[in-house]
């Protein structure tokens, strides 16, 4: 299963993580500060330097979906906090304010999905033109604010040689 972001990863064309001088300034392992915030990252960016075959785990914010078991188990908790409280759920993604509407379309989601099968053992993963990062905690960061802190962090080991930036060095293309 895939998930595109909004903008095209850098492919082959872009800076490798194993040679950041192309098209980046000749000093620029030395004055890493400059360019991103002291930690993992740097370490990894030394560590793969001229070193093409160099492991490097990346890592993706993805959107967590529920499964068609976790949706019938939300809609079955939503219906009971009703007849509980006398209202719509907060989180219930419903824009009107009728309780006995929403009661009758969460039982009508819940006989919909009852009648789907289980989905086959869908599996994310990072796919080629990706955008990754290096840095887990930016992907982290990444899922909080721009996915609205429902997402999954996925992560793949590759080799550095397959890992391109446009200039920014916590944001990488994958492009094997």
């Amino acid at each position: 299963m895939t998930y595109h972001g909004e903008h095209t990863a850098p492919g082959k064309d872009g800076i490798p993580l194993h040679d950041l001088t192309q098209n980046m300034p000749h000093d620029v392992y030395q004055t890493l500060h400059q360019y991103i915030a002291p930690g993992l990252t740097s370490s990894i960016l030394q560590s793969c330097k001229g070193r093409p075959a160099c492991r490097v785990k990346i890592y993706r914010a993805v959107p967590y979906t529920l499964t068609r078991d976790e949706q019938i188990a939300l809609y079955e908790k939503h219906k009971k906090e009703m007849l509980r409280t006398g209202r719509i759920p907060a989180g219930a993604d419903w824009s009107g304010s009728n309780m006995s509407a929403y009661y009758d379309f969460a039982h009508a989601q819940i006989e919909k999905l009852s009648k789907q099968p289980p989905a086959v053992n869908v599996k994310l993963s990072i796919n080629p033109g990706d955008w990754v990062s290096i840095d887990k905690k930016y992907a982290i960061e990444h899922g909080r604010s721009n996915l609205r802190n429902r997402y999954r962090v996925l992560s793949k080991t590759v080799p550095a040689r397959e890992l391109f930036t446009d200039g920014d060095l916590e944001e990488w293309g994958w492009a094997p």
